[in-house]
């Protein structure tokens, strides 16, 4: 992942091709610039180490061919001198900088930072694929699935945020054209392109192809997932015969003898734990009622005073027994938000033994599996 963390000593570069690893091209870089004469070198000034680093950037960043001229020169050499085992491994090294080569697209390097965003959906979730460039150079790739929610425009808003909360936030994204017609309500950082001609084009086709080839390898298994997900809403909607069950948040906490106690919403959509829509929370810790029940208080009060925080769910979860649960439904209206709520029950082991249900009745869960 691209972390928000960046500094003049960093340089990101990969991924490597497939089946072209690091190492090779890793002993390369170590024998151009830490060997000398065959020595390792040692007691050399700050600045002449700035200048070995730049001269590995300059490398990898293929803005001409000088480097792979002159190693091509000095294999021909070592061959020459009867140095065949120097000249081998400058012939692995510069076969591997060719296949590098072929991988990077100099031309994004009029930016410092790109990021490549490509998205398909299929029935309840939606598949992405994110290209991360950096000064021209592809260095990441991530697959991911985004549980849809309340629409498609809304998970993508929810995604983006969550996302990059902790990344680098490029200079320009580059996403397909349906993209841009939807209210994605972000701040005026996020800037999205989709190009249909030129390099840019180009990497956004890399990104679908990327996509298309996770969809395929990844789909079947997913909607397995979805499938047992599914059978167990039905079991869980047994008890509670409510009209849907799409999106539910569960609010739990943890503290050590009521020290800085904390409060999670653990959000499932479809039955999928949707990891983008969490939330943590620090609470105040209060020493004039049960902690537990002043937690969950304080959970959902968060929770659903933010506006960043959607209020239509379809059930509200409360770990805990009947007080907790009752505590939940009096929040939930003194909030003027209308969600069924019920509690699960925990044994001695933390496993869930029972259900709170609509009408504060305690039942025993027969299903393991729920």
């Amino acid at each position: 992942k691209v972390n928000a963390k960046d500094s003049k000593n960093t340089f990101y570069y990969g991924p490597f091709p497939s089946g072209y690893g690091a190492k090779p091209i890793l002993k390369l870089l170590q024998h151009e610039t830490l060997y000398e004469n065959g020595l390792l070198i040692k007691n050399k000034d700050y600045n002449f180490w700035i200048n070995q680093f730049n001269k590995i950037k300059e490398i990898l960043s293929f803005k001409n061919n000088n480097y792979i001229n002159e190693l091509t020169n000095k294999m021909h050499q070592a061959a020459n001198n009867m140095q065949f085992e120097l000249a081998l491994f400058l012939r692995d090294g510069l076969t591997y900088l060719k296949k590098l080569k072929e991988s990077q697209i100099i031309e994004l390097s009029q930016y410092k930072n790109i990021d490549v965003f490509a998205y398909k959906t299929d029935e309840k979730l939606i598949f992405a694929t994110v290209l991360f460039y950096r000064y021209g150079i592809l260095i990441n790739k991530v697959n991911l699935t985004i549980p849809l929610g309340l629409s498609v425009d809304e998970s993508l808003r929810v995604f983006f945020e969550q996302f990059y909360e902790d990344k680098i936030l490029p200079d320009n994204f580059i996403v397909q054209e349906e993209l841009l017609n939807f209210d994605l309500n972000l701040s005026s950082e996020y800037k999205f392109i989709s190009p249909k001609i030129g390099t840019n084009k180009k990497v956004l086709d890399l990104a679908i192809l990327n996509l298309n080839d996770y969809y395929e390898k990844e789909h079947l298994v997913i909607k397995n997932q979805l499938d047992k997900a599914s059978n167990m809403l039905d079991s869980l909607n047994k008890y509670l015969n409510l009209p849907k069950l799409k999106n539910i948040v569960v609010f739990d906490n943890s503290n050590i003898n009521n020290i800085n106690p904390v409060g999670v919403a653990i959000v499932y959509t479809n039955g999928i734990k949707n990891k983008s829509l969490y939330r943590k929370f620090n609470l105040e810790a209060l020493n004039d009622r049960s902690a537990d029940v002043e937690y969950i208080k304080q959970s959902i009060s968060k929770f659903f005073s933010s506006n960043k925080n959607t209020k239509d769910y379809d059930l509200v979860i409360a770990d805990g027994g009947i007080q907790q649960v009752n505590e939940a439904k009096k929040t939930l209206k003194m909030l003027n938000i209308n969600i069924p709520g019920i509690g699960l029950v925990k044994n001695e082991f933390h496993k869930t033994k029972a259900l709170i249900d609509l009408d504060m009745n305690e039942i025993h869960i027969s299903d393991l599996e729920l």
